[in-house]
């Protein structure tokens, strides 16, 4: 296993650079200046500032030469500056990262505890035979979150939570006069972005869990254990429910690196100022040093995240080996 995670690590660098490299071509290939277009929203129209911001941000270079510096200050930690906020880059990245993670973990909280608890509850009363109007609805529930779409249900929410009754804030992460350490406030702010986010996640986790957790009860170990007389709860909890983990854990693994990046429409309508919202207005705006530190910073937590899920499986599932 170590000789596996060491190979794993030492396979990041290359593919980062080689990401860099993708993302790098695409944002000199994009129409217009990133320097031009900053100062003509600023209505200021003067070519030896164009000029002079454009050697400060190495944008005057050969491509060649801007990519090795870019790259070479990557790997020291520098991620440059912000050619419209004047910021670096890194505190960008934090600030957005950190609202978009928090949002990003408590949809998968709420996926982990709501869809697979209902897609093995679903599954347990199929295998169970009971009444079928009770098994035709936890099936088709999953089918119905899967049908909406997020940002519909967000819109919904503000309108009714937020707006009509006025039990939930609608925008932004705390309240002022809260302050930003008021965890209670920050809950608040997180229910409606974090309903929306996560609900045709559940639907799909809830299917997947329900589904997988079927077949693994049609075993023949399963049945081995029923004719052993162990009890119910020891053979789907147990016996079932471990097999099941393993397709579950890599759903895990790839929703939170889905919803770090599918959060722009939900982070639009809730003015939640993540790492979506930012690389938008980045692109929009041709700012390529945001736009590629955030590109980097994504591209390296599917990675970790991927490599996290490999070796979950040999815990959670023995028969899984990595030479």
């Amino acid at each position: 296993m170590s000789r596996y995670i060491a190979r794993r690590l030492l396979s990041i660098i290359p593919l980062l650079i080689a990401v860099s490299l993708v993302v790098f071509a695409m944002s000199k290939a994009l129409p217009g200046d990133p320097v031009e277009i900053f100062l003509q929203q600023a209505d200021i129209a003067n070519p030896e500032l164009v000029n002079a911001m454009k050697d400060k941000y190495g944008l005057n270079d050969p491509l060649p030469v801007q990519y090795w510096t870019w790259l070479s200050l990557m790997f020291q930690g520098d991620m440059g500056e912000s050619i419209r906020r004047g910021e670096a880059v890194s505190d960008l990245l934090f600030r957005g990262m950190r609202n978009t993670f928090s949002v990003a973990t408590a949809s998968v909280l709420l996926v982990i505890v709501v869809g697979w608890t209902m897609g093995v509850l679903s599954a347990v009363v199929h295998n169970r035979s009971w009444p079928q109007v009770i098994t035709r609805f936890l099936a088709q529930v999953p089918v119905l979150m899967l049908s909406i779409p997020g940002f519909a249900v967000a819109v919904f929410m503000v309108l009714i939570f937020g707006i009509s009754l006025g039990w939930l804030p609608t925008s932004g992460v705390s309240n002022p006069r809260a302050g930003a350490d008021d965890l209670i406030d920050l809950g608040k702010h997180l229910i409606l972005p974090t309903i929306g986010l996560a609900l045709a996640s559940v639907g799909g986790n809830w299917r997947l869990a329900r589904n997988t957790m079927i077949e693994v009860l049609r075993e023949d170990y399963i049945r081995m254990a029923h004719a052993k007389g162990l009890p119910l709860w020891r053979v789907y909890f147990l016996h079932g429910l471990r097999t099941t983990l393993v397709p579950l854990l890599t759903s895990a693994g790839l929703l939170f690196g889905s919803l770090l990046t599918g959060s722009f429409i939900l982070e639009y309508i809730f003015a939640w100022p993540g790492i979506g919202l930012l690389l938008v207005e980045s692109t929009v705006n041709r700012d390529v040093p945001v736009v590629m530190g955030a590109t980097i910073m994504i591209a390296s937590m599917y990675i970790f995240l991927n490599l996290a899920v490999d070796i979950l499986y040999a815990i959670v599932d023995p028969r899984v080996r990595y030479a």
